[in-house]
């Protein structure tokens, strides 16, 4: 596909969905075909966006569409081939996330008649598709799941082992929920002592606090056992999640100390280094352990009332 603009591109691949499949009944179903337009231009390497745009990019499209422009039949053959692309994609998306919440309901609830719905499906998502859509097509997809989801159909499904494997780690995510919350306050309180957002959190800055957690947990009475794995997992769950949010959650006292512990660390390396390359050399990034210690990052702000 020749090169394009990315706002024109989204714009003329909008144009082509609605053509093709109907015009949104709101301007947030409109935003979340948007954004698995993104999504899938961006695995198809068509698009290179940071995710503190997308949410942007979004909105100003969203309000450059308009219905009168729309042409029928469509001109650009490719277009219209990646409209279709994202329809199937969606379907997909849908179905698979659809059959993990069965297998999950199926081994792990077969007794109960209730479950959090938005929480559940929203864990599954980041584990099949990696997904930097924007809220409103997440939002989306949960609404789509949910209203398809039955407890009967649920249990009377027959499980793939694809979906049977994936279901086995959810139950695993799902059992971690105090520690994900921990782990969501301390990366948020980090992030409020430097010049990031919550737009721009990567799963390196996530590792960061989990190795704090994990290194700290018996000064805060925290029981942690997990595997490398399991500890993956996690981190996924939160990358995803905290990038989703539009405002900071409160942080505890805790996770502010851990994040404080997070900062002195890095201090540490700098004060190391420093020594050994003298001042010269010092913002010169070097790896150690999962610390780029070569970026300047603002010192997290004091506890109030600590």
């Amino acid at each position: 596909m020749p090169h394009q603009e990315p706002a024109q591109l989204l714009l003329e691949t909008l144009n082509a969905y609605v053509s093709y499949f109907g015009i949104p009944n709101s301007s947030e179903q409109l935003q979340a075909i948007a954004g698995s337009i993104l999504t899938l231009q961006q695995k198809q390497g068509n698009l290179a966006i940071s995710s503190d745009q997308i949410e942007s990019l979004i909105q100003q499209v969203v309000g450059q569409f308009d219905i009168a422009k729309i042409a029928s039949p469509l001109s650009n053959p490719d277009i219209a081939a990646q409209a279709q692309q994202v329809h199937q994609w969606q379907e997909s998306l849908e179905s698979e996330t659809l059959n993990i919440l069965n297998a999950y309901v199926q081994q792990y609830l077969p007794n109960q008649t209730t479950l959090n719905l938005r929480e559940t499906i929203l864990s599954i998502l980041p584990m099949v598709e990696d997904i930097h859509a924007g809220r409103a097509c997440v939002e989306s997809l949960i609404q789509q799941v949910t209203s398809r989801f039955s407890w009967e159909a649920a249990l009377a499904q027959g499980i793939g082992a694809e979906s049977g494997a994936i279901a086995h780690k959810l139950a695993g995510v799902l059992n971690q929920g105090t520690l994900e919350t921990l782990l969501q306050e301390t990366v948020t309180a980090y992030l409020q002592g430097s010049e990031l957002t919550l737009q721009n959190v990567t799963a390196s800055i996530v590792q960061k606090a989990m190795s704090a957690i994990v290194a700290s947990g018996s000064q805060f009475g925290l029981d942690i056992d997990l595997g490398v794995e399991d500890q993956g997992l996690l981190i996924q769950q939160v990358s995803f999640k905290l990038n989703l949010l539009q405002a900071a959650p409160p942080t505890s006292k805790t996770a502010q100390q851990i994040a404080t512990q997070m900062q002195q660390e890095i201090e540490r390396f700098h004060a190391e280094r420093h020594k050994v390359l003298g001042a010269a050399n010092l913002m010169q990034p070097t790896i150690l352990g999962d610390l780029s210690v070569g970026i300047p990052i603002q010192k997290v702000n004091p506890i109030p009332g600590g």
